[in-house]
């Protein structure tokens, strides 16, 4: 399975699962009244290292949670609640970007 279909896949089948997940973390940092609607995923390679913000570290273990842990948070996106209907992870592999839309109302 290439990356994207594992990304995909996942989304997919835990869609509401990771928006609620990335909400938590959002609050245990009292930032409020925004949602995540994008977040950059990378794959990891043997010169990745692991980032030293705490915020990332916990959208990490999300993605580990959910299997992807080949992958890493490399940005995310915040927005205003009830602005955004439309949520999208972005995966980035040599170079190149794929965008994975989801509805997150």
């Amino acid at each position: 399975m290439s990356d994207l279909e594992t990304i995909r896949s996942v989304v997919d089948k835990k869609n509401d699962e990771l928006v609620n997940a990335f909400k938590k973390v959002l609050e245990k940092y009292s930032i409020l009244n925004v949602q995540v609607t994008e977040v950059q995923l990378e794959k990891k390679t043997s010169r990745t290292r692991g980032s030293t913000a705490s915020i990332l570290q916990d959208f990490n273990e999300i993605l580990k949670q959910n299997k992807l842990e080949d992958f890493y948070t490399s940005a995310f996106t915040l927005v205003e609640e009830s602005r955004e209907e439309r949520c999208s992870i972005t995966v980035k592999k040599n170079g190149v970007s794929f965008t994975i839309h989801v509805d997150c109302s």
